[in-house]
């Protein structure tokens, strides 16, 4: 994902989340813009502890290999 794609999903994220903010209704929010509640509140959740920074897509990489091979 270039970075000009991905400044637009999160400025799309965002865009939800102060539109629910202003509604008062997470549901009827979700339902017009087509995303799961549960998506929201990781979004939302991941906007409070880290910012706007948050709200990028996180690398789907492991953080460690327990079964792979030692460098040596």
């Amino acid at each position: 994902m270039t970075k000009g794609e991905q400044a637009r999903l999160v400025a799309w994220r965002l865009k939800v989340l102060q539109q629910a903010e202003a509604e008062q209704n997470v549901a009827r929010v979700c339902r017009r813009f087509g995303i799961s509640r549960k998506s929201f509140y990781k979004w939302k959740g991941r906007r409070a502890e880290h910012g706007d920074a948050g709200l990028c897509d996180r690398p789907r990489t492991p953080h460690r290999s327990p079964r792979a091979t030692a460098r040596a």
